[in-house]
């Protein structure tokens, strides 16, 4: 990457696989910003390998905007090979990596610039909100984060997960030493973001700015189909949630909470897989031995503090961890059932411990049926019904 010179504003690497449907779109997203395309911003288009039209669609832009445009072509490699080899070309004061089947509001960039050139001894990166398109609708499910407009303390909101690029524009000298890692196929862009966070903790947070996040509707994106692949169970665990960790404790001798939140965010996910369907008994006994020895690096409060997953889940991980049932160290208190300082279940509030099914009333018999919904170990309580004050 050139860093003596900022020729534009912005610079925009975009790798592009077999995308021809969509890649209009989101050049067309990037042109038309309002901040000005010909004197602001740089498109580096990247082909990686692609074998329908895209590389004709990317050299008609080319012809129209020979002085913006950088195309670049490479053998099918992938996305971070191709998002490295797109950043040698970058000569922007600022970089966001856009996939191909994604697009950003028209206003975006203007915001997310005049976000940065505001903050800029604060922070490296700032976030736009993710809205989800085609497939999907709605806000992202981390939209969470973006209650205002700040720039984030990660040791103080050490939840505010961040885990792709596209969404996000970079301050480039920033990224002078960083590279996505080649050797990942999923989670390469988590690695790439949470190591450029690591250098100050902290995150631009900017509620204005919009970017589109397509769902495909045939299922075929990266992310989509990624559970099918033994390089999510293998290889990700390594050059993602191990490095991350690592880089952490040489940089502060601690692992970050943040880091801790967000690799705990991802294993989630891969906890709520039926892997055992998907890997032989081997492989499987292999992967959760692998999450066993991640856990162990996050700390009760993390886990507790998860927000997509279900207190079963944190209970289960939890056991991983210390390698016994934690159930049985749940203490009853004042109607609340707690696991050390955290509450598990509030059986005051708890609506769906048990939904009845049938009720009826024969002779001097009350006749009940439901669902059994409590997580907890089934010899470790009982149903009682309080009459007229007796039990």
């Amino acid at each position: 990457m050139n860093m003596s010179k900022s020729d534009f504003l912005i610079s925009v690497v975009m790798p592009i696989y077999n995308t021809e449907k969509f890649l209009e779109q989101s050049i067309d997203s990037v042109i038309g910003q309002t901040m000005g395309f010909s004197d602001n911003i740089q498109l580096i288009l990247v082909n990686d390998g692609s074998t329908d039209t895209s590389e004709s669609i990317c050299k008609g832009y080319v012809e129209k905007y020979p002085d913006n445009i950088v195309y670049l072509s490479q053998e099918n490699s992938g996305v971070s090979s191709a998002r490295n080899l797109g950043l040698k070309s970058v000569k922007g004061k600022y970089v966001n990596f856009l996939d191909s089947d994604d697009k950003w509001q028209d206003d975006a960039f203007k915001i997310l610039y005049d976000f940065m050139e505001k903050n800029t001894d604060k922070t490296d990166a700032a976030a736009a909100r993710k809205i989800l398109f085609d497939g999907k609708s709605g806000f992202h499910g981390l939209d969470y984060k973006f209650s205002k407009t700040m720039v984030a303390d990660l040791d103080k909101n050490f939840d505010l997960v961040q885990n792709d690029v596209t969404s996000v524009l970079f301050r480039a000298e920033s990224l002078k030493d960083i590279e996505f890692c080649e050797k990942l196929r999923y989670g390469e862009d988590s690695r790439f973001v949470n190591t450029v966070l690591l250098q100050k903790c902290t995150l631009g947070i900017v509620k204005e700015a919009v970017h589109f996040n397509r769902i495909r509707t045939d299922g075929t994106s990266a992310l989509q189909t990624e559970g099918g692949t033994e390089g999510y169970y293998f290889d990700s665990p390594v050059y993602l949630h191990k490095y991350l960790f690592d880089l952490s404790k040489e940089k502060y001798g601690v692992i970050k909470k943040f880091i801790q939140y967000t690799m705990m965010y991802d294993i989630t996910w891969r906890i709520k897989k039926p892997v055992y369907k998907l890997l032989d008994g081997e492989k499987y006994e292999r992967y959760i031995n692998i999450i066993r020895e991640l856990v162990k690096c996050i700390d009760d409060d993390v886990i507790y503090r998860q927000r997509s997953i279900y207190m079963n889940m944190k209970m289960y991980v939890l056991s991983l961890k210390y390698g016994r049932d934690v159930r049985k160290e749940l203490a009853w208190s004042d109607g609340k059932i707690k696991y050390k300082n955290f509450m598990a279940i509030d059986t005051e509030k708890a609506q769906t411990l048990i939904i009845w099914d049938y009720f009826e009333i024969k002779g001097n018999v009350l006749h009940l049926e439901g669902k059994d919904n409590c997580w907890m170990n089934r010899d470790d309580f009982d149903y009682h019904i309080t009459v007229g004050g007796k039990i």
